[in-house]
C-alpha cells in the first residue's frame, strides 16, 4: 500500500484519503510502501553496488537533529560512509528491487523515532523504516506507489496533476515544454506571476506537475512543438533536450468528446473515467482541469438546478455546450477546473452546485494575455485621473489556431464579448467604439493589436491615444496557465470550493465579481495567495 506525508495527506482529495496512510517525512527522496516496509529512494543514486549499514541510534540523533533544526537538505549532513562511529557496510537487498543498497539519506520528522535493536532498520510508528538507495524510475517502476517531489528547501510534495482539454494545441503545448525546460534548468520561469520575487504563499514548484489531456486533433505532442518550434515560440533545441518530457504528456492524451459519436452522459463518464484513472495511476494529490481548447460560438444552458441537468443527460439529450460537459467530468471527480478560453465552461448555476458539492474549485474566464491585459492597466489611469474616455477602438490581427477558430463568426462573438467588458466596467459608463478581429494566417502563432483612444480633459480639451501591442499568444498565455493550475490546486487543499473570483487577475470576463481593474485585481490576488499561505496546515511549515 502506497504511503502518503502526512503533511501531504491533507492535500489529497477526500475519496483518496482512506487509500494512503499518513506518514509524515521531510527528505528528498521517493516514499514507497510495500507490504510493511517503507523506502526513501534517493534521486540520482545508482543501484548494484554494497552499501554502508548504519547504526540505528546514530541515524536516530542525526534525524532528529536535522528536524529540530529545519535545515535544507544536504548531502553531507546525511552521508553516512563506514567512520569511527558508524557499523561497517554491508549490502541489503529486497524483493523486487535489483542491486538495491543501503543509504540513510532521509529524513523523518513528526513521529517517534525508536532505535531498532536490528542496526539495519528503524521503527517508526510500528512501520520498518528501509532506507534504500536506488535509481528513481527502477524503483518507481517495480512499486505502485506514490512519489514525493522535493521542494528546493529540502520539503517533500506530492504531485499535482494538470488535465489539458486540447491537449495537443499551441497553449498546452508551450505550457508543457515550459514546465519541462525550467524543471531542468534550461529556462528560467519568466511570465509565472506566483515565481516572482516577493510574491506571497507557498505553492509547488514547476516540477511536481504531470501532463495529461483531452483532445479531438491526432497532431502528436512532438510535431506540435516541433511546428512551434519553427514558429520561433520554442527555442528549437528544447524539442530534443526534453523529448522525453514530450513523449510522457503526449501518453496521457485520450480522445475527447466528439459530437454525435455517443452521448453525453456516456461521455462525461469516458470523460470523468480518463481523470480519475490518470490520479490514480500517478498517485496524484489532486488534478486541476484547464480548457485550452478552440472557443464556442456562445451557448445558455438552461439548467439552474444540477437535478434537471442530470436528468436530461440520463434521458440522452445534449443538454451541454463541450466545454460545460468537460467541467461536469471534472467536477464528478472532484477536480479543480480553469476555464482559459470564453466557452461557457462551469458557468451554468448547476455546474457551480456540483463543484461545491464535490469540493472543487474552478476560475475563468478567458485568459487576459495581450491587448484587454493593456486596457486593463490603462483604464484605471484615465478613471483615476478624472479623464473622460469618450472612444476605444481596437483592431486584433491573429494567426493560428485561434485565429483560424475566431475567423467563424459566432465564436469571434464570444471572445467580442468578453474583451468589450472591460474598459466601461472600469469607466463607469459605456464607451463608443468596437474591437474587432481578423484572422491573417500568415501571422501563424502572433498577434498584433492596435488601438485607437479618445478622451477629454479640463475645460473639454479632447486628445487622443494610440497603442500597438505585438506578441505571441502562446508565450503569453502558458506561463498563466501553470500559475492558475498551482493556484487552484492549493485553493482546493485550503478547503475553498466554488467560484474563486480572487483569481480574477488573470482573465478577460472574471468569473465571481471579480471586476476589471487590473491593480485592483493584482491587490486581491496577493492578499488570497497570503491568506493560503496562512490556512496551510501546520505541518507543512517549520
Amino acid at each position: 500500500m502506497p504511503v502518503v506525508a502526512a503533511r501531504n495527506w491533507r492535500r489529497l482529495s477526500p475519496s483518496l484519503r482512506p487509500r494512503f496512510p499518513a506518514v509524515s517525512i521531510s527528505s528528498s527522496y521517493a516514499l514507497i510502501c510495500l507490504t510493511n516496509s517503507i523506502c526513501v529512494e534517493a534521486p540520482g543514486s545508482s543501484g548494484g553496488s554494497s552499501g554502508g549499514q548504519v547504526c540505528a541510534e546514530h541515524l536516530t540523533s542525526k534525524l532528529r537533529l536535522f528536524h529540530r533544526a529545519w535545515k535544507k537538505f544536504r548531502h553531507d549532513l546525511l552521508n553516512f560512509l563506514p567512520s569511527e562511529d558508524k557499523v561497517p557496510r554491508k549490502e541489503v537487498r529486497r524483493p523486487g528491487i535489483s542491486g538495491g543498497k543501503r543509504g540513510a539519506e532521509g529524513v523523518v520528522d513528526d513521529l517517534e523515532l525508536t532505535a531498532s535493536s536490528q542496526v539495519d532498520e528503524l521503527c517508526v510508528a510500528s512501520r520498518k523504516l528501509l532506507l534504500v538507495r536506488g535509481k528513481r524510475s527502477h524503483l518507481v517502476s517495480e512499486c505502485s506507489g506514490v512519489i514525493l517531489h522535493t521542494r528546493v528547501d529540502g520539503r517533500v510534495t506530492v504531485p499535482i496533476g494538470v488535465w489539458l482539454v486540447g491537449a495537443r494545441g499551441s497553449v498546452a503545448t508551450t505550457a508543457v515544454v515550459g514546465a519541462a525546460a525550467v524543471r531542468a534548468g534550461a529556462a528560467l520561469p519568466t511570465g509565472c506571476v506566483i515565481e516572482a520575487a516577493g510574491f506571497p504563499g507557498d505553492f509547488p514548484p514547476l516540477a511536481d506537475l504531470v501532463f495529461g489531456g483531452h483532445d479531438v486533433v491526432g497532431t502528436p505532442l512532438r510535431k506540435r512543438a516541433e511546428l512551434l518550434a519553427q514558429a520561433g515560440v520554442l527555442p528549437p533545441a528544447l524539442t530534443t533536450l526534453l523529448s522525453a518530457d514530450i513523449d510522457a504528456a503526449e501518453a496521457e492524451i485520450r480522445h475527447g468528446y466528439v459530437p454525435g459519436v455517443e452521448t453525453q452522459a456516456e461521455a462525461a463518464r469516458r470523460l470523468a473515467g480518463d481523470i480519475a484513472d490518470f490520479r490514480e495511476r500517478h498517485g496524484l494529490s489532486r488534478v486541476v482541469v484547464v480548457d485550452v481548447s478552440s472557443t464556442e460560438p456562445p451557448a445558455e444552458v438552461p439548467y439552474a438546478r444540477l437535478a434537471d441537468l442530470e436528468e436530461a443527460l440520463a434521458s440522452g439529450a445534449d443538454a451541454l455546450p463541450p466545454s460545460s460537459l468537460y467541467a461536469y467530468a471534472a467536477f464528478l471527480t472532484g477536480s479543480g477546473y480553469v476555464a482559459f478560453t470564453p466557452s461557457a465552461g462551469p458557468t451554468p448555476p448547476a455546474l457551480d452546485e456540483l463543484a461545491r458539492r464535490n469540493g472543487a474549485p474552478y476560475a475563468g474566464r478567458d485568459g487576459k494575455t495581450g491587448e484587454t491585459l493593456i486596457k486593463s492597466a490603462l483604464a484605471p489611469m484615465f478613471a483615476g485621473r478624472a479623464l473622460r474616455v469618450r472612444s476605444w477602438s481596437g483592431l486584433n490581427l491573429l494567426g493560428g489556431g485561434d485565429g483560424a477558430t475566431l475567423a467563424d463568426p459566432a465564436a469571434r462573438a464570444s471572445k467580442s464579448a468578453s474583451k468589450a467588458r472591460a474598459v466601461p466596467a472600469i469607466v463607469g459608463e459605456e464607451v463608443e467604439g468596437l474591437t474587432h478581429i481578423d484572422y491573417v494566417a500568415d501571422l501563424g502563432e502572433w498577434k498584433t493589436a492596435w488601438d485607437h483612444i479618445t478622451f477629454e480633459g479640463f475645460l473639454g480639451v479632447r486628445m487622443t491615444m494610440q497603442f500597438t501591442w505585438q506578441g505571441c499568444d502562446s508565450t503569453l498565455a502558458a506561463p498563466l496557465v501553470l500559475d492558475l493550475v498551482r493556484l487552484v490546486a492549493r485553493a482546493q487543499e485550503a478547503g475553498h470550493s466554488g467560484v474563486l473570483p480572487e483569481l480574477g487577475y488573470f482573465f478577460k470576463d472574471p468569473l465571481g465579481g471579480a471586476g476589471h481593474d487590473l491593480p485592483a485585481q493584482y491587490a486581491r490576488l496577493v492578499e488570497f495567495a497570503r491568506s493560503l499561505a496562512d490556512e496551510a496546515p501546520t505541518g507543512d511549515r517549520p
